[in-house]
C-alpha cells in the first residue's frame, strides 16, 4: 500500500484486557463489572500514539487525520487485546 498524502479518515477499536477482580472465582463477570472500559489510559492518548505510530508509514504525517471515530473497550471471549484499525483516503 502507497503511503497517503492527502485527508485521511480512520475508525479505531481499542480492545483492553479485564481486570481480575471484574470476575468471580468460577470466571464469570460479576454483576458490577462496568459494561463499557471508563479507566487508564484515556482514549485520546491511545488515539496520539496510534496516530504518531502510523505516521510516515501510511500517511506522511499525522496532521493529515480530518477524521476520526474510536472506542474503546474491553476484549470479549476469544478476542485478543490490541487495535483494530481501518484507514482510508478522504479524497
Amino acid at each position: 500500500m502507497a503511503m497517503l498524502d492527502g485527508p485521511v479518515g480512520l475508525t479505531v477499536t481499542f480492545r483492553l484486557t479485564r481486570p481480575k477482580s471484574h470476575h468471580t472465582s468460577k470466571g464469570e463477570l460479576t454483576k458490577s463489572a462496568p459494561r463499557m472500559h471508563r479507566s487508564k489510559p484515556d482514549a485520546d492518548k491511545l488515539l496520539r500514539s496510534t496516530f504518531d505510530g502510523l505516521s510516515g508509514c501510511a500517511y506522511r504525517d499525522d496532521a493529515l487525520v480530518a477524521w476520526v471515530a474510536a472506542e474503546k473497550r474491553y476484549c470479549v471471549a476469544g478476542e485478543r487485546p490490541g487495535a483494530v484499525i481501518s484507514l482510508w483516503a478522504l479524497e
